[in-house]
């Protein structure tokens, strides 16, 4: 695998960014050229130094129309062929379908990685459900599920053989396993975006923290709950207790210095990775310091907190204690082989070498019939569009494409359509 192109609705700060930025560098050090399509909604901080090209305002959205779906096919198939793509990966959520359109025309490998139950969550309509289920899952190259909880969730939809469980991977080298850092502050770090989905689980986690006797939280990230969440510290009497640090692209290096580290995803990977003791925090709370039966646990759900109890304050603390006892240079050693960015991407081009390139005969008899007459298109969405919903009809009960599953998966869409709130 020479040319691999990334599509990505968004570009933000967060785990996907950081996850996406950790496939670049580590694809690039494989040997392999990687290029990058993003949509509107894109910041530079985290963009990845070693990108051949990137291409950014793609048409992308749950807002784009029918023109803006043909305008950002053409522009990925453009992408594909001047820079000789071998495979495009795509990430969720509106970009799975341009990219997949786009693969399928130029006949290069085509992935998706789904990184969470969202995607699958029906959130954008019945016409975006029918696209990702019934047309991309099934005639993908490959699906790979970051947890064996999406693994579960998608496999209903999946073909025989075409689908993946690869873990999400950090960067080991980088934190110098072999070299001692005597941390300067008492206090722990959380690692967190701060929006509305985890602003629950990052309260919860400060006044355990004081409640046990930490002496302080240091927290790293920005959101659009941030404002709040310093209110609330004022009003709970732990503004002096909790500072606030801002965004960092540095984030494991910051682990360094602190006691602890708070947080969910790949933040428990790499605090593991820097050898700290760690609180798994969940959306909904604390689930608890992780230790080797906890860890285990959490990765069914990518170390989310799904499906795992919230601890309560005096449990908390006793963990915290019990934690002294946990050898953290063994518990690296042992996540390293499966959870090592390198590896991770490494065992990724060995699983696509041998795959097909993405064809699917209804997603491109569905786009040469939006194009041959897409200026007669309105500007509403294409995911609500009756005009889109009709071709796909067409085209599924067309005498050479026609399937029975497929005829009653439309059926389902089309009921869903026409009952939609």
């Amino acid at each position: 695998m020479k040319a691999i192109l990334i599509v990505t609705e968004a570009y933000l700060i967060g785990g996907l960014e950081t996850h996406i930025r950790g496939e670049v560098s580590a694809l690039t050090q494989l040997g392999c050229q990687v290029h990058m399509a993003v949509g509107t909604a894109f910041n530079d901080m985290l963009r990845p130094i070693e990108l051949v090209s990137l291409t950014t305002g793609v048409a992308m959205s749950p807002e784009a129309s029918e023109l803006d779906l043909v305008q950002s096919v053409e522009l990925i198939r453009r992408i594909i062929r001047r820079n000789s793509i071998d495979c495009v990966h795509a990430h969720p959520f509106i970009s799975l379908i341009p990219a997949f359109i786009a693969a399928a025309l130029e006949n290069v490998k085509f992935v998706v990685t789904l990184h969470g139950p969202s995607s699958l969550s029906g959130v954008y309509g019945p016409i975006y459900d029918f696209f990702v289920k019934s047309l991309i899952f099934p005639g993908s190259s490959l699906v790979i599920s970051v947890s064996k909880e999406i693994l579960q969730l998608t496999r209903p939809f999946l073909g025989s053989s075409n689908f993946a469980l690869l873990p999400n991977g950090v960067e080991f080298s980088e934190l110098g396993a072999d070299v001692e850092y005597p941390f300067a502050d008492t206090r722990w770090l959380l690692v967190s975006r701060l929006d509305d989905s985890k602003i629950i689980g990052i309260m919860d986690f400060i006044l355990k923290a004081k409640a046990s006797g930490i002496p302080g939280v240091a927290v790293v990230g920005d959101g659009s709950a941030k404002e709040g969440l310093v209110q609330w510290s004022k009003e709970n009497d732990v503004e002096g207790f909790v500072e606030f640090l801002g965004f960092s692209d540095t984030v494991p290096n910051i682990m360094r210095k602190y006691a602890g580290v708070a947080g969910m995803g790949r933040v428990v990977l790499e605090g593991i990775a820097a050898e700290k003791c760690v609180a798994m925090v969940g959306y909904d709370g604390v689930k608890g310091i992780v230790d080797e039966r906890l860890f285990d646990e959490a990765q069914y759900a990518n170390f989310s907190g799904r499906h795992l109890e919230v601890i309560n304050a005096e449990e908390f603390s006793k963990q915290i204690s019990a934690a002294a006892n946990l050898n953290r240079k063994a518990f690296r050693r042992k996540i390293l082989s499966e959870h090592s960015e390198f590896n991770v991407w490494k065992s990724f081009l060995r699983k696509l070498r041998w795959r097909k390139p993405s064809r699917n005969n209804i997603a491109i008899d569905f786009y040469l019939s939006l194009r041959s007459s897409v200026e007669d298109a309105g500007p509403a969405p294409f995911l609500q569009s009756y005009s889109v919903l009709r071709r796909l009809g067409e085209v599924v009960h067309g005498r050479s494409n026609f399937e029975t599953y497929l005829a009653g998966a439309y059926v389902l869409c089309k009921e869903r359509f026409s009952h939609r709130d």
